[in-house]
């Protein structure tokens, strides 16, 4: 019997890859033909977690650890991650939305903090067709020129 999609609860999925795990469990990685969701799911015990960036992420958090982790700003991702016992990658991936988005979809993501362009536009020895300097042609070089140029001066 196929799984139903956690994300839209389709009937419509397809099992990707299938592979037995050291420890006897079958494990599959599942996408949905609806709307494209990928996840793994186990028959048998689950291997333990260990977070990082490269492991399976998302099973074994709780809704209410979820919850925690979005509505509590006063921690930052390590210290967040030593309290509830997860790696740090997991409770920034939670809070950016990257995984366990269907979870408590009312809460606010976070959102990676804006930076400010720097651009040789900016910069107050730029003549609008080039630089005052002598510099080369940022569109030439690229957009981090800017960021680099040790003559650049807030116009």
């Amino acid at each position: 019997m196929p799984a139903n999609c956690p994300a839209c609860q389709s009937s419509r999925t397809h099992v990707n890859s299938s592979s037995l795990l050291h420890n006897g469990t079958r494990r599959r990685r599942r996408r949905c033909h609806h709307c494209g969701h990928s996840w793994t799911e186990y028959d048998g015990p689950r291997p333990p977690h260990k977070g990082g960036s490269n492991a399976a992420r998302g099973y074994g958090i709780t809704s209410e650890e979820v919850e925690e982790i979005l509505k509590n700003q006063t921690f930052n991702h390590s210290e967040m991650a030593a309290k509830l016992n997860l790696h740090k990658a997991t409770v920034r991936n939670v809070r950016l939305g990257n995984i366990l988005r269907h979870v408590h979809p009312e809460l606010q993501r976070w959102t990676m903090a804006q930076r400010p362009t720097r651009t040789c536009e900016h910069c107050m020895n730029w003549l609008g067709d080039g630089c005052d300097m002598g510099y080369p042609d940022p569109l030439q070089e690229g957009p981090a020129f800017a960021a680099d140029c040790d003559l650049f001066q807030e116009a």
